[in-house]
């Protein structure tokens, strides 16, 4: 059919143009509707199309769809059929179906992504809740769209606007057997839903849901989530194939939104929300995304504002302090919710404490109202008097950046209780609002929301006081929050696996308590356990139910971004709130054990760790972290403080491993005093009693975090094995220790046969390639025969699973790649340089980077040195490298640095043994470059001019190293010159150290 014939056909009502568009169902042409005189588009279908679907049929359908009326949705204007006297191809007249759409100025999704290939996330999100809005409402008249692709997606001033909903109905009614004689399959399939790929016989409005999820898949990735070389591949892949996590394509996409993907690109329907819920989840995760989900320009302005103090109106469009705000009586911005107190039955001094929980948390982000966060409070407040005099809840509210505190009492009334609260401004006597609730002693809900209504009505000064987030967002269940709150008292003495037990049974009791599984969730991930993935689903599910801060800090510690910018993003967060600890704590323990590895001091950490020490001096965790980055920082006499500060509030294991890090510095600190053998015996047995299976956390008391007394922690670790304390697979495992600690000390020989006794450890690969890791990095150091070290890779490799996950497979190659340069082998070197290509991940290229210009190095060319620190500058800014191929790079520069008279640039590169790192693929290396690490450190700050922080390096390093091999002897040497102030050439013996 030409033009020129639809032209004459419909130049009654319309006057066409020109063709805009063609697919497979369609022809699309811009005409001009002469009775409402206004641009339209015309869709006529292709000829066999509308013979299978039929006149009649088509547009008794089509009646159905000109009925949705939806913001997101392209409406119909008009349908119809005309006659056309002949049509190419046919003989005599034919008729030929269409209908009338609105012409959008914009353009498709699939012409923006065509320019732009992957969106910012808030961007895709936004189209995607609008899609899902527009289906939604579809969906609720019984019509299914069937083919959502990008170019049925029009953006429209902004705003996503769904097309063809005009066709999906009518060929949803025609039947398969009718479109499959007509040679048409209604779908695309990049999109299509796995029962839609099978040619289901029922289809409902999950199907377009799978589709909204490619779509948003390939927004953020650049890609849909399946391709293939056919559409039959593709398909395939639909029903078979596991769907791909959009994080291994673009690591910046939040937590919220992957979950809401992998929900939606379920295999099976009634796995996969329907449209209103995912449209209602999505406008949820818009609240959520945390700072280093956006664009970097938006993170850039955010970091600005949040300096400003005005981070608040940028993240959320709105600020808690703007004018339109509702006034409320000065000092009643930010409450202190102290416990009340029991008068005559101290039965009920647990009530009062419970009431702290809910009372904070319904008044938390009610208009302008904060709340100081109920466990700091609680922790403050521990040791307090009952009932508290006011004016030390005034202290307490002062220390804590409260401007009013709130107090009260419980009395007993004939099997009830009688909750009677005052709120006082921190500078005066005049209460600013009083409140009182009688309720059974165990409905907390009830006495929660009467005084939480009565509070707001008072303290508001202009407009109607907004509703409250009464007490279903933390719980109705009493005993849940007695659990619940037993289990933060373990947790603040870092009685983790305690801690754990109490917060699991916490949400069985109450599978809504949101609260609960948020604090689950993190202390799992404290205590290096993996995802307990059925609870963290379900966190998710209830996650919008969060206060503010809470639900920020879930959204961050869910960041996948290179560390440099969720610093930035955590950053921000603190600035905005500082006074909420689990915030503060989580932003420098990012930094406390990888920032020095990107290139940032734990300096940064000291204020807000001070800050913390305020907050919650009752927090061992925080004396803990505090000690760890002291002792990093050469404060050894603060850090044996903060150790034993932090060891006298916690139980179990932990409050061995401080007492015992304590021990260490002492011993440093004070030549004369002995490391007390019998505290790293009794660490050494709580470690035994731990569940067997993570020697991350079982060694890092022993050898982990601290460079300090090596040899001291040796005899520590053989007497234990000796007194058998440990058995079965903890002896097994207590190799690694061994093997780690031999080799620091420079005794690569029995380090090397210590670790291979590990390499049996029913335990992780990361794990059982430590020997072929320490071997690798000794054979390039030359402390290691290079056929030692070709064993233990050949070890590696035979190993069960080595070659299953990406990450283990690179590190294989860099063990071959490394060797190959150590033996001067050019093609066995570009062997797995053309290895790792076919990786295809940023790791990959970065260890084939390092080994191409390491071997580049070694070959002696000039530039080679530059092109490993660009390389390294490159690792820092956009992560994911391969860990021990990095920290080798670090070495080459940092000796390069010297060569070039510039040794204030080194520190950069070589303080990443500052780091508290705590896994095999990380403290493995630490232990075997450390003692290096430290001397060329050492010398590079007293050529730098640096002379007290080159012996603080130096001599951690003659410290550590009792043992050398024949390679370090002239380092020994030279460390021992500059440590006693002498000139160079002159050795001078150390009492103590073997010549």
């Amino acid at each position: 059919m030409t033009i020129d014939r639809l032209r004459s056909a419909l130049a009654d009502r319309y006057t066409l143009e020109r063709e805009i568009g063609e697919g497979g169902m369609a022809t699309v042409y811009l005409a001009h509707d002469l009775k409402h005189d206004r641009d339209v588009a015309i869709k006529v279908l292709r000829p066999e199309l509308a013979a299978a679907v039929g006149a009649e049929r088509f547009l008794v359908e089509i009646r159905t769809t000109a009925n949705l009326r939806h913001p997101h949705i392209l409406p119909l204007h008009d349908s119809g059929e005309v006659f056309v006297e002949q049509a190419e191809g046919r003989e005599g007249p034919h008729s030929f179906l269409y209908y009338v759409m609105p012409l959008v100025e914009g353009e498709s999704l699939r012409e923006r992504l065509g320019r732009d290939r992957q969106l910012p996330i808030d961007e895709a999100r936004q189209i995607a809740r609008e899609v899902a809005d527009a289906l939604a409402h579809a969906h609720a008249k019984g019509v299914i769209h069937r083919d959502i692709k990008p170019e049925n997606i029009l953006l429209d001033g902004g705003h996503a606007v769904v097309a063809d909903f005009g066709i999906a109905r009518a060929m949803d009614a025609t039947g398969s057997q009718a479109l499959t004689q007509s040679g048409t399959s209604i779908g695309t399939p990049a999109y299509m839903s796995p029962e839609q790929a099978t040619a289901a016989s029922e289809l409902d409005g999950r199907s377009d849901v799978y589709a909204v999820g490619c779509v948003l898949f390939e927004m953020l990735a650049g890609h849909p989530p399946f391709t293939g070389a056919s559409a039959q591949q593709v398909i395939a892949a639909h029903v078979t194939t596991p769907a791909p996590s959009v994080t291994t394509v673009r690591g910046d996409v939040p937590r919220v939104l992957t979950d809401l993907i992998a929900a939606c690109l379920a295999k099976s329907p009634d796995q996969r929300p329907d449209a209103a819920s995912l449209a209602a989840r999505l406008a949820d995760s818009a609240q959520a995304l945390p700072t280093s989900r956006m664009s970097g320009r938006t993170m850039a302005l955010l970091a600005t504002a949040a300096v400003l103090g005005v981070a608040g109106a940028i993240w959320w469009g709105i600020g808690r302090g703007s004018s339109s705000a509702p006034t409320v009586a000065e000092g009643a911005e930010r409450i202190a919710v102290m416990p009340l107190s029991a008068v005559s039955d101290t039965s009920l001094s647990r009530l009062g404490q419970d009431l702290v929980v809910t009372l904070s948390t319904t008044l938390d982000g009610v208009g302008v109202l904060s709340t100081v966060d109920a466990a700091t409070l609680l922790l403050n407040t521990r040791d307090a008097p009952s009932p508290l005099p006011l004016a030390q809840a005034r202290e307490i509210a002062t220390r804590l950046g409260a401007g009013s505190v709130l107090t009260g009492t419980l009395i007993g009334e004939s099997g009830q209780v009688r909750a009677s609260v005052a709120l006082y401004p921190i500078g005066s006597d005049t209460a600013i609002a009083k409140a009182s609730a009688l309720a059974p002693v165990g409905d907390i809900a009830a006495l929660t929301d009467s005084l939480t209504w009565q509070v707001l009505r008072q303290v508001w000064r202009r407009g109607e006081a907004p509703s409250p987030v009464l007490t279903g967002l933390t719980t109705q269940s009493f005993e849940a929050l007695r659990t619940f709150l037993d289990g933060e008292r373990h947790f603040y003495k870092l009685e983790v696996e305690a801690a754990l037990q109490k917060y699991r049974r916490a949400f069985e009791l109450d599978s809504n308590f949101v609260q609960a599984y948020l604090r689950y969730d993190f202390a799992r991930s404290w205590n290096l356990q993996a995802v307990d993935e059925t609870a963290h689903a379900r966190l998710l599910l209830l996650a919008h139910k969060l206060p503010e801060r809470e639900r920020l800090w879930l959204e961050a510690t869910g960041m996948t971004t290179p560390l440099p910018a969720q610093a930035a993003a955590w950053r921000a967060l603190i600035q905005r709130y500082p006074d909420y600890p689990p915030i503060l704590m989580s932003g420098v323990d990012d930094i406390i054990h990888s920032g020095p590895v990107y290139g940032i001091s734990l300096a940064e950490t000291v204020p807000i760790l001070d800050r913390l020490a305020k907050l919650t001096p009752d927090n061992s965790d925080v004396w803990f972290h505090k000690a760890v980055v002291e002792e990093a920082l050469g404060a050894q006499e603060q850090a044996v403080k903060s150790f034993r500060s932090g060891a006298a509030l916690a139980g179990g294991v932990f409050s061995r491993v401080m007492t015992w890090q304590a021990d260490l510095n002492q011993s440093m600190l004070d030549s004369t005093v002995k490391l007390p053998a019998e505290d790293g015996i009794a660490l050494a047995r709580a470690f035994g009693d731990l569940p067997i299976g993570n020697p991350t956390l079982a060694w890092s008391g022993l050898m982990g975090f601290s460079k300090l007394r090596l040899p001291e922690r040796m005899a520590v670790v053989e007497r234990a094995r000796a007194e058998g304390i440990y058995s079965g697979e903890a002896l097994t495992e207590s190799y690694l220790g061994e093997g780690l600690l031999k080799t620091a000390r420079g005794d690569w020989t029995g380090g090397l046969a210590a670790l291979q006794r590990n390499e049996s450890a029913n335990t992780t690969v990361e794990n059982r390639f430590s020997t072929a890791r320490i071997a690798t990095i000794g054979a390039w150091l030359g402390t290691v025969a290079p056929a030692t070290a070709a064993d233990a890779v050949q070890r590696a490799q035979a190993m069960p699973g080595a070659e299953e996950l990406p990450r283990d497979r690179i590190e294989l190659r860099w063990f071959d790649g490394l060797m190959a340069i150590v033996s001067n082998d050019e093609p066995k070197l570009r062997e797995v340089i053309s290895a790792l290509g076919r990786e295809s991940s940023p790791r990959a290229l970065h260890v084939a980077r390092s080994l191409n210009a390491l071997w580049q190095v070694k070959q002696g060319v000039p530039s080679a040195a530059d092109s490993v620190r660009a390389i390294s500058d490159a690792a820092m800014r956009d992560g994911d490298f391969g860990f021990a191929a990095e920290m080798v790079n670090r070495l080459v520069i940092a000796r390069a640095l010297r060569a070039k008279g510039k040794p204030a640039e080194v520190e950069r590169y070589l303080m990443w043994i500052d780091g508290a790192l705590n896994a095999p693929r990380t403290f493995g290396p630490k232990f075997a470059l450390g003692p290096t690490v430290m001397f060329e450190r050492g010398m590079a700050l007293e050529e730098a001019g640096d002379h007290a922080g080159a012996v603080r390096q130096l001599t951690g390093f003659l410290d550590a190293v009792d043992q050398p091999a024949p390679s370090q002897q002239p380092m020994i040497a030279e460390a021992r010159r500059v440590v006693a102030g002498t000139k160079n050439g002159d050795v001078v013996p150390q009492p103590g150290l073997k010549p």
